[in-house]
């Protein structure tokens, strides 16, 4: 995801040259080269900056108050609106500014926030997204009428439809033809850092350069071209710019979403399975520390019922200890009971649900009642990730 970003960044950073060039008529790669390497070290340097300045002013305030959730989340809000106004002050890039902050705070965060922000962090963060992808588009409704109609008078249906044909066609092989040389000359590079790391094969790495959706990076990045030049004329080509990357994310969509499933079946494309060995050891890891505490933990032996209650606890650790190694060894068998378990425990759970919400709805419980009892059951729900359709149920 970081490289990711880094990649949409630079590239962003890149066509903000490009336009530059444009509107000046005149373009030195010389001159751009050093810029582009001033504002992309100095971007990088300030959002780094700003970002380790927040965190340790919300640190500094927590030592002398109990942290506010909602303080923390605003303050997680505007932080990349900090370093990207701080970043244009300075005359660096602001998008690598901002890049850069939100990869220190995505490294600090999880580790310095309480559950209840980081929760409602992630929850507040979600939808931000989801109005920011949106508001792209959103953006591009209200100037569409007038793109087509300045197009339309100035092209033929017929060179539009070949201009977008063209376009897509060079956006998607070009991906294509790169995933090769930039899925395996990193091995050459980094010999000694990837030495026990198995090459893609050439199936997964199709695979991912047919995955090449366009969406709102490409998007943004044609809304940003500015309407005038300097001199107050019309930017040339701004409209048929917008219309032709509005045209790849339409062509890009439609062609490769419907036809990537079809294809990984069809090379027989089976999904890594690093994140489920890594959530195994992570799990055991976590359940082996648990179990430790709990037995070097005396101070709850002094009474009868307090040693009641370890015994109790420690049971259930054991037994979480042995379902997770259980997996490890026999991961076929382990998914199916786990399926079977998840079905079974999302069926226990709608009913508590229903049971819950008739009471409530009856007044026989209040809201207050109500809504904690309602907000531990998404928890729990929330736990057990999306429910899975139990085999046992066919």
């Amino acid at each position: 995801n970081g490289e990711s970003l880094m990649n949409d960044a630079t590239g962003l950073v890149a066509f903000k040259f490009a336009l530059a060039a444009m509107a000046a008529g005149a373009f030195s790669l010389r001159a751009a080269t050093m810029e582009f390497l001033v504002l992309a070290v100095g971007g990088i340097a300030l959002g780094l900056a700003v970002s380790w300045l927040v965190g340790w002013a919300r640190d500094t305030l927590r030592c002398f108050q109990s942290t506010d959730t909602f303080v923390e989340v605003t303050v997680s809000l505007m932080t990349p609106f900090a370093a990207y106004l701080a970043a244009e002050a300075l005359g660096v890039s602001a998008i690598l500014a901002v890049v850069a902050a939100g990869l220190y705070a995505g490294w600090r965060d999880p580790l310095r926030l309480d559950v209840a922000t980081r929760q409602t962090a992630w929850a507040v963060w979600s939808v931000v997204l989801f109005w920011f992808n949106g508001l792209a588009f959103v953006l591009l409704g209200l100037q569409l009428p007038a793109i087509f109609e300045s197009v339309t008078g100035t092209y033929t249906p017929v060179q539009l439809t070949l201009f977008v044909v063209a376009t897509s066609g060079i956006a998607i092989v070009t991906r294509l033809v790169w995933m090769y040389p930039g899925g395996y000359i990193p091995y050459f590079i980094f010999r000694r850092a990837l030495r026990n790391e198995p090459r893609p094969p050439r199936s997964t790495l199709l695979v991912a350069g047919w995955a090449g959706m366009r969406g709102t990076i490409t998007l943004a990045a044609a809304l940003s071209i500015p309407v005038t030049l300097a001199d107050g004329s019309a930017f040339p080509g701004r409209n048929i710019v917008i219309f032709l990357a509005a045209g790849v994310i339409v062509v890009t969509l439609l062609l490769q979403g419907t036809t990537l499933e079809a294809l990984i079946r069809r090379l027989g494309v089976q999904a890594d399975d690093t994140a489920l060995r890594e959530e195994n050891q992570a799990r055991i890891a976590a359940v082996q520390a648990g179990l430790r505490s709990l037995r070097d933990d005396t101070s709850a032996a002094a009474a009868a019922e307090g040693e009641t209650a370890r015994r109790r606890v420690l049971a259930e650790y054991e037994l979480r200890l042995a379902e997770l190694t259980a997996e490890g060894e026999n991961r076929a068998s382990a998914r199916r009971q786990r399926t079977d378990a998840r079905a079974l425990r999302f069926t226990a759970l709608r009913a508590e649900r229903a049971a819950l919400d008739d009471l409530w709805s009856r007044d026989l419980i209040s809201d207050d009642t109500h809504r904690p009892l309602q907000q531990l059951l998404d928890h729990e729900e929330a736990a057990l990730g999306a429910p899975e359709e139990s085999p046992a149920s066919h």
